[in-house]
């Protein structure tokens, strides 16, 4: 983790003169230690102290949240980062940032380790997590969809202007060869347009041409290893090999329609072999 003393003063708030130079100079002083490695738990420690000190409104609350929330993930404490970080995302000073390292920690949680799997999407989101380069645009959830008698994954996003989002599964480096995917989708409000991407070991990118998720039934997706094209046009013919390192489902309805507002789309019985 190589970062600069220059990078650290610009990941900190530029209010700091307002609390006072001691709780800056904690901060700062703990955050080397965590950037340096030397003694994560003397950083986490710090950290925690200084949080103890400081009011949730305080402007260094949720910057001193979210460092002592990356420090307890290095430490392999998830348990009490998921905690330090559901108050970095509630300031303001943070939220963003927390909401990424939350995702990523999510996205380890739920690697897939073997091929082939199986899940039902009832209980809980199964290997997906809202993807951290989107930030808070859009959530996965659980429900159940108006008619239908069992619960699935609801993914929910606010449709505007440029506005795309994406879900996204991660995979061992030895979960083992994927040859298809088969999943049931429902779209909610308006149609969805969706695209769905796969990133193989060798860290290329292929993906499906978009398709269009109904409203009025359950869009049966089967896409084979075939399905998939190269994202790079020096190489269209190229296809992804066997193993993979993620699985992305992007909404592009922002591209290809005219709608806009509140968008849902319900996931169910997902297949990967």
């Amino acid at each position: 983790m190589a970062l600069s003393g220059a990078l650290l003063l610009a990941l900190l708030p530029c209010s700091w003169s307002v609390e006072g130079p001691q709780e800056w100079a904690e901060l700062y002083d703990a955050r080397l230690l965590d950037v340096a490695d030397a003694d994560l738990e003397t950083a986490a420690f710090n950290l925690q102290s200084l949080l103890n000190r400081l009011q949730p409104d305080d402007p260094l609350f949720g910057t001193v949240a979210y460092w002592l929330a990356h420090a307890r993930v290095t430490l392999d404490q998830p348990e009490a980062a998921h905690e330090v970080l559901e108050l970095a995302i509630d300031s303001n000073s943070a939220r963003e940032a927390a909401i990424a390292l939350h995702a990523q920690i999510e996205a380890v949680e739920r690697v897939v380790r073997s091929l082939p799997m199986e899940h039902s999407l009832d209980h809980d989101s199964g290997p997906f997590v809202h993807s951290w380069l989107y930030g808070d645009r859009g959530w996965l959830e659980q429900g159940t969809p108006e008619g239908a008698a069992q619960p699935a994954l609801r993914w929910a996003c606010i449709i505007q202007d440029r506005h795309d989002d994406q879900i996204s599964a991660t995979f061992a480096r030895d979960a083992g060869p994927m040859h298809s995917v088969r999943l049931q989708l429902l779209a909610e409000n308006f149609p969805a347009y969706l695209r769905v991407l796969v990133v193989d070991q060798y860290d290329r990118e292929f993906a499906t041409d978009p398709f269009t998720v109904s409203t009025e039934h359950w869009t049966p997706l089967q896409l084979e290893r075939s399905s998939f094209h190269s994202t790079d046009p020096t190489t269209p013919g190229r296809r992804p090999a066997a193993r993979i390192k993620a699985l992305h489902i992007h909404d592009v309805t922002t591209y290809l329609s005219a709608d806009r507002g509140p968008r849902v789309v319900w996931l169910d019985q997902l297949e990967i072999d």
